[in-house]
């Protein structure tokens, strides 16, 4: 009985499609044959045989899609380029943000499949860095640490995006996308320098994500500092919303990827602040504090003034802060 009823329906449908080309079709031989009704007839046809379903499955697919040079890039992955433009310029290892490519170099499209292989291998790193430093595990499966990040809002979902794009992409098919002038070799070029700079600043990006949420899971408030120079990374301030009379000095808060025994982050750090004392009006209040990551090899020396704390002692502070 279910099955009558199956093919009454799709009779049903077919006669409804053939009445709409008799009425809205334009007979004229020259016109030809609108597409539109060979999806229609497609759509009928996958409800009984699994070849015209299949086939409707790939046309569907390949409409939501871009296409340059054999590496697909949907539309999400072409606002995600874009959007990538907000991010600072400021690297991990320095404050100056004169260069923008840091991975590849200037000239990558000489080799375009060795800059590609570059930074698949230094997202590889920093994800396993991440797995380490944030999840205490060793996650073999970078799709799965990608997923962690996007779902406990450690990245944006342009940033996962161009991430798993990057992971997924040929690197033939890209050199070939540079070939010659065309729309599709703007778009390798924009997507590698998008991708060089997300990858150069994923950890980062995770890192000073995790100390923002904590904050605000102990009950600070976060004030982001417009107007910050875009070759650094930027400092932001934390403050007790609770302390109406003032008895509590906000923090300003410096996230510093120091990583190395050898890193200078955190001295560069501490001159600027001592440099620039009135950069905003809450400086006269605030109390400064330098937070980099717990498996860090760096030994900063101690600084009252500006003290620079592993993530688990500086929670340990804002603890005491809130008691």
């Amino acid at each position: 009985m279910g099955t009558i009823k199956a093919i009454c329906g799709v009779a049903l449908a077919l006669a409804l499609i053939c009445v709409a080309v008799l009425v809205s079709h334009d007979w004229d031989p020259k016109s030809g044959i609108d597409p539109l009704y060979v999806i229609l007839a497609l759509v009928a046809g996958s409800f009984i045989f699994p070849a015209p379903r299949m086939l409707l499955r790939e046309v569907l697919s390949r409409m939501s899609k871009l296409s340059f040079g054999g590496v697909e890039v949907t539309l999400q992955v072409v606002d995600a380029v874009a959007a990538a433009e907000i991010l600072p310029l400021g690297s991990e290892e320095d404050d100056d943000g004169s260069r923008e490519l840091r991975i590849v170099g200037e000239d990558w499209r000489k080799d375009p499949r060795g800059a590609v292989a570059l930074l698949q291998r230094k997202l590889d790193h920093r994800l396993r860095w991440i797995e380490r430093e944030i999840y205490a595990t060793k996650i073999p499966s970078n799709s799965k640490t990608l997923e962690r990040l996007r779902a406990g809002g450690l990245i944006k979902p342009f940033e996962e995006r161009i991430a798993v794009t990057l992971e997924g992409i040929s690197s033939g098919a890209l050199a070939r996308s540079l070939e010659g002038r065309s729309e599709r070799q703007e778009a390798a070029v924009r997507f590698v320098e998008r991708a060089d700079r997300v990858v150069n600043q994923f950890r980062l990006i995770a890192f000073d994500a995790r100390v923002r949420r904590e904050l605000e899971l102990r009950g600070l408030k976060i004030l982001d500092i417009r107007s910050q120079p875009s070759g650094r990374w930027p400092d932001f301030y934390a403050y007790d919303p609770a302390d109406e009379h003032g008895a509590k000095r906000p923090f300003r808060v410096v996230v510093r990827m120091a990583t190395v025994k050898d890193s200078e982050l955190i001295d560069r750090a501490r001159s600027r602040l001592r440099r620039n004392p009135r950069e905003t009006p809450l400086e006269a209040l605030a109390q400064h504090i330098v937070v980099y990551p717990q498996g860090s090899r760096a030994t900063p020396d101690e600084d009252a003034e500006f003290p620079a704390l592993r993530y688990e002692e500086f929670l340990a502070r804002i603890d005491a802060y809130m008691t």
